[in-house]
């Protein structure tokens, strides 16, 4: 099976303490800031690389998107920690990750009408008018499988749990119908 590519890996940090997001907009360390409380509830900020979102709460948490791996999800959260404890006093936050994007290619393209009759629609979400591919939900993960062959896994936390899932997709339900 070919390596997965992941797409996103969605991080959370707890900092446990309240912040004042109208003090971190003005101070933060940032490529890209925007908070407008009169619309929105949370900062909005922008780091490197290109790509890579933080939203900050008043309630002391934040959420990452857009890393391209765990590596580098665990490196920006760094950076934001330090970003933040350079101008308020708050300690080291809770990190977990909450959600790992990964593509895979079939290299075929697949019947998701075939595939759809094969998995039984209990688990399965499939209407083409409605939207490209087929949802399938096994084990905790969800899978966008396109006709073209690309696949999507989300909803893991665990990256060898992603690559586990997509293996055992891969083999048991979907291989018979490359």
């Amino acid at each position: 099976m070919e390596e997965i590519e992941v797409a996103s890996v969605v991080v959370s940090l707890d900092f446990d303490s309240k912040l004042d997001l109208g003090y971190l907009h003005q101070n933060i360390d940032a490529r890209e800031t925007e908070y407008s409380p009169d619309q929105n509830h949370w900062l909005k900020t922008w780091f490197e690389p290109e790509g890579t979102y933080v939203s900050f709460y008043q309630s002391g948490k934040a959420m990452i998107a857009g890393a391209g791996s765990v590596s580098e999800a665990e490196e920006i959260a760094d950076r934001v920690t330090r970003s933040v404890q350079n101008i308020v006093d708050v300690g080291e936050p809770e990190y977990k990750i909450q959600n790992i994007v990964a593509k895979h290619s079939l290299n075929s393209p697949i019947s998701l009408e075939e595939l759809a009759l094969s998995l039984g629609y209990e688990n399965v979400e499939y209407e083409p008018e409605q939207f490209p591919a087929l949802i399938y939900r096994k084990n905790g993960a969800v899978f966008l499988i396109f006709s073209s062959g690309e696949l999507l896994c989300v909803g893991l936390t665990d990256l060898e749990k992603v690559r586990e899932s997509i293996r055992k997709v891969i083999e048991d339900e979907i291989r018979q119908f490359l």
